[in-house]
């Protein structure tokens, strides 16, 4: 029988009976940070992190038990030897070392002569070295340091470190926790699945399968959400159950009683939509906003972000609204996915500006920045800059996404710094053609005219299911700024209205507004979610209704847009205040 478990929010420290020494399993970063300034630990004072590797999400942990995926410590192949991780404020002192278990995750690029160098110190200053059993094989395994290796100690510290230039390697899910003989209980490898996948921010759920329950009465805590599920002061073995966690945020388990203390960390979680065609992209973020945090938009991988910039990009014969983003490389892609496509043409569209080559070191540079993706993400059919000047680029296109040059197919006519360019690009399943139209003369009619450039597929795609932006090198990523993206089968919907209205009946009036009430009308008038955004971006409304009437009354004059989300679907809409 399910039975709710007692939520506990309270600190509690680990007494003598207590087995969770440290977990830490890095947390979720956003980008590669210097160890010094990561947040995302989840150990905290007195326990803290010095060194010169970095947190990174790429690679994430797999294929051992308790793989948390997420960030992990990289020991990176950057021409400078001993880049290290060293945590401080680790205590032992009540622990017999032949109790101490001491486990971790260890990644290596390949099977380097040279092994990582494990050692602990218990004054900070003299160090002793650890042997374990190395990595045989390549990736992630799992390393098991023998008991009675760590010392009892109240000033323990721990270091990993990176002997060569060349060496890569990466750490995760360090654990060190003391073995009760008289602790019968574990906790499993937890699941989490979202509650609900919406435009809003949604909630999900955490389950921790456990044994060697009915030894004594347990108390659970978690540092967000609802504690629930099988109880384990009466029942052997079952599941915990944490409802109700809000996307994005980490949790801590801890479990108290029977002879034992278990902490055990969960890595967030993001519960984001599949994006339905067509799909329209004004970009209405504020300066500095980190595109992956968008419901609409993933990160796949890690580096400084894809941000939001004011104004955005026009274009004669286009309608545009919101402002847009920006990236000059080596930081984080993102992918903004879509329902899964497998027949006929899907068509991308989009503003691009080049606005500075200065961080490119020579000339001409390559790279590409965006394309299309599978439902799982891959790069497929590519867009590509060849800078070729500090003045001039080329755009080109790839069905066949070669690892290395020879060039793609290129446009002739070369690009200026500073130009606005329109680009449309398209996938043809029954030919298995990709195709580019850059500044189309005609842009009702430019489907039926000859693309700029053409590439077909050597192997046909089965699916496509998203669309990326991509930082290469910053030495061959010029600065770029992106706008209106719109994704779509039906080549009409190039000229939308600016509302590209995926909700039927959707209507906003009036136009302008002159006594504070602004209508929002649609087909079902069903609940709704309203953002309202000022021309620079910044939101100044955000509120939930099922009516039509919004209150801007304390709005000032100017021009706003508003992006209306119901029944998981989007529209968007420019109005005046007076």
């Amino acid at each position: 029988m399910k039975k709710l478990l007692f939520l506990l929010i309270i600190t509690m420290a680990f007494s003598t009976f207590g087995q969770t020494i440290l977990s830490e399993n890095f947390g979720t970063p956003t980008a590669t940070t210097a160890i010094a300034t990561y947040t995302g630990y989840q150990s905290t004072s007195p326990i803290t992190f010095a060194g010169t590797a970095t947190i990174r999400s790429t690679s994430a942990s797999s294929g051992y038990t308790g793989a948390s995926a997420g960030g992990n410590a990289y020991f990176g192949n950057t021409g400078t030897a001993n880049q290290y991780l060293q945590i401080n404020g680790l205590n032992t002192a009540a622990f017999t070392p032949a109790n101490i278990n001491f486990t971790f995750g260890y990644w290596s690029y390949t099977i380097p002569t040279t092994q990582m160098v494990l050692q602990y110190s218990i004054d900070g200053t003299n160090w002793t070295n650890i042997s374990f059993l190395n990595n045989t094989v390549a990736g992630w395994n799992l390393v098991t340091v023998p008991n009675g290796t760590l010392p009892a100690s109240a000033t323990l510290s721990l270091k990993f470190s990176q002997p060569g230039t060349t060496d890569q390697f990466r750490i995760d899910d360090i654990k060190i926790f003391n073995v009760n003989p008289n602790c019968l209980f574990a906790l499993g490898t937890p699941t989490t699945a979202c509650n609900t996948t919406t435009y809003n921010i949604d909630t999900y759920s955490a389950t921790i399968p456990f044994t060697g329950g009915t030894g004594g009465t347990f108390t659970i805590s978690s540092t967000s959400g609802t504690v629930a599920g099988d109880n384990p002061s009466t029942v052997a073995s079952g599941n915990i159950i944490v409802n109700g966690i809000t996307e994005g945020t980490s949790i801590t388990i801890h479990t108290v009683g029977a002879n034992c203390d278990w902490t055990l960390p969960i890595p967030s979680r993001d519960c984001k939509p599949i994006n339905t065609l067509p799909f329209y992209e004004p970009f209405p973020y504020a300066g500095g906003y980190a595109l992956g945090s968008s419901q609409m938009w993933e990160y796949i991988s890690t580096g400084d972000d894809i941000t939001g910039i004011s104004p955005g990009l026009t274009y004669t014969g286009l309608n545009t609204s919101g402002n847009a983003v920006s990236f000059s490389g080596s930081g984080n892609d993102a992918l903004v996915p879509f329902t899964d496509q497998t027949s006929g043409v899907v068509y991308v569209s989009f503003l691009m500006q080049v606005t500075s080559t200065s961080n490119i070191t020579t000339f001409p540079a390559l790279t590409y920045f965006g394309g299309f993706t599978k439902s799982t993400p891959s790069f497929l059919a590519r867009l590509y800059l060849n800078t070729t000047s500090a003045t001039q680029y080329q755009i080109g296109i790839d069905a066949n996404a070669p690892a290395t040059p020879p060039a793609p197919p290129l446009d002739t006519t070369s690009r200026n710094v500073g130009d606005v360019v329109l680009v449309i690009m398209s996938y043809d399943f029954s030919n298995n053609t990709l195709k580019a139209w850059i500044n189309p003369s005609n842009l009702a009619s430019f489907s039926t005219t000859t693309p700029t450039l053409t590439s077909t597929a050597t192997t046909a795609f089965t699916d496509l299911g998203g669309f990326f932006l991509r930082q290469d090198a910053p030495t061959t990523t010029p600065t770029m700024t992106i706008d209106e993206i719109k994704i779509f089968n039906n080549p009409t919907f190039l000229l939308g209205t600016a509302q590209f209205n995926e909700i039927a009946g959707f209507k906003v009036y009036p136009n302008p507004v002159n006594d504070g009430r602004l209508f929002i009308e649609t087909a079902i008038n069903g609940d709704k979610s309203i953002s309202i955004y000022d021309t620079l971006g910044k939101q100044v409304l955000n509120t939930t209704t099922n009516t039509n009437e919004v209150n801007v009354s304390n709005l000032l004059s100017g021009i706003y847009f508003v992006k209306v989300v119901e029944d998981n679907k989007i529209s968007y809409a420019k109005f005046i205040v007076k």
